[in-house]
């Protein structure tokens, strides 16, 4: 499209970004020195390196930190977008929306547009947590009392990225993938024992309910044993736990799950488009 005019695209998901050379070299001239760019030695060496393609927030943060003024240049309209689309909710018949992902970075932006409307909607969320320092952070669970314009039902953990991305975290290696070091798909992870960490201080120490991203088998084996050890110890009211998009989910998985009272939560399009290619 362009070899002069640096180029962004987010896919959908938020799980992978492309950028053109222009975009490439803009970003490492910008973030050289930084961690995420000890592994290249250049800007000819970071495009030769990445294709473009940068996969999860570790790849992706440099891009996005780069071109910040111009993200956020692009959201003070933020007000009347938001007005937009809880108009288009009600007039289609929602009464209740529930965000799967409020990154803290999103409650300020939140609490300031309810300052100033009236929802038509009742508005619920997931807190983002990444980290076991986040989930040390987060306020014990407390189920609402009485009615709030926006509520946080559960923590939401993300295990590992995503299929059509070729970063969702499967047993085996994928059948197309350009070389990289991660062949079976990325998980967000150090090790199953520091996944387990923050699994066990959201739910044991602060009382949270949890929906947890898993679309590879693996990712969402780990996150059954994940749950089914913090759950084994668990002695608090009864937690509706789900399991977010749970691509690839074999019988076991779905038996363990139902006794464990944990939900699915499928992807529909993406479903959808497997289904027309069988």
């Amino acid at each position: 499209m362009s070899k002069d005019t640096p180029i962004l695209i987010m896919s959908a998901s938020g799980h992978t970004l492309y950028a053109n050379s222009a975009a490439l070299r803009a970003i490492y001239n910008a973030q050289k020195g930084q961690p995420a760019m000890h592994d290249y030695t250049s800007a000819d060496d970071y495009i030769a390196k990445t294709h473009g393609w940068l996969e999860e927030e570790p790849m992706m943060m440099p891009a996005i930190n780069t071109y910040q003024d111009a993200i956020a240049h692009k959201s003070l309209d933020i007000v009347s977008n938001m007005d937009a689309f809880f108009h288009q909710a009600s007039a289609r018949g929602v009464t209740s929306m529930y965000d799967a992902l409020i990154n803290q970075m999103y409650v300020p932006y939140l609490e300031d547009y309810l300052e100033a409307r009236r929802l038509p909607v009742r508005l619920g969320g997931a807190l983002y947590c990444e980290t076991l320092k986040a989930a040390q952070a987060l306020p014990p669970y407390r189920q609402p009392d009485y009615y709030l314009d926006l509520y946080l039902g559960h923590v939401k953990i993300v295990s590992d990225g995503s299929n059509q991305g070729l970063t969702g975290y499967q047993s085996e290696p994928y059948s197309v993938i350009l070389e990289k070091d991660h062949a079976c798909g990325i998980f967000n992870f150090s090790d199953p024992v520091a996944y387990q960490q923050v699994v066990d201080e959201v739910i044991l120490e602060k009382g949270w309910p949890i929906m947890i991203h898993a679309n590879g088998n693996l990712a969402i084996t780990d996150t059954i044993s994940a749950f089914r050890s913090a759950l084994e110890k668990y002695k608090g009211p009864e937690l509706r736990n789900r399991i977010e998009h749970c691509s690839l989910l074999e019988q076991s998985g779905i038996n363990e799950m139902e006794a464990l009272n944990i939900s699915p939560s499928f992807l529909i399009g993406p479903r959808g488009v497997l289904g027309r290619c069988i």
